[in-house]
């Protein structure tokens, strides 16, 4: 039971660095960049100060987490009013190039955060397809 605890502090702790995170972001003309499973999950990026817009494809290409991690999983959480954790917005990919799809290459504004995870869902589903299951 004490291990329950202790996951739920450090979730929280996790939750309070975020918000953190995303308030410095919001007021540096910046965004966040969360990576699930790194050593640093937790990086505030800046947005050009000429107001150019910068996409989610440009962040991926420029960062190189994309070709870091091959597939992913992406969403951006978009600050919005009433709605502390972001407004999700998934970013989808074709699945044959592996680049952003253009109806979902959003345009990055301050205090964004960008999450990004491995996308395991295709092992996933190849597992299932050819592993028998288990009779129940």
């Amino acid at each position: 039971m004490g291990g329950r605890s202790n996951q739920a502090m450090a979730s929280a702790q996790d939750t309070e660095e975020v918000f953190r995170r995303i308030r410095e972001a919001q007021t540096q003309n910046a965004i966040l960049v969360q990576v699930i499973g790194d050593s640093n999950p937790l990086r505030v990026l800046p947005l050009p100060p000429d107001q150019r817009s910068v996409f989610v494809s440009d962040l991926l290409k420029q960062t190189g987490i994309q070709e870091k991690f091959g597939r992913i999983r992406v969403k951006v959480f978009r600050v919005s009013p009433g709605v502390p954790a972001g407004v999700p917005m998934e970013v989808k990919f074709n699945p044959k190039t592996g680049e952003v799809r253009p109806d979902s290459d959003y345009a990055l504004r301050a205090g964004d955060r960008l999450q990004v995870a491995e996308d395991d869902s295709i092992l996933e589903g190849f597992l299932d397809r050819w592993l028998p299951t288990s009779p129940q």
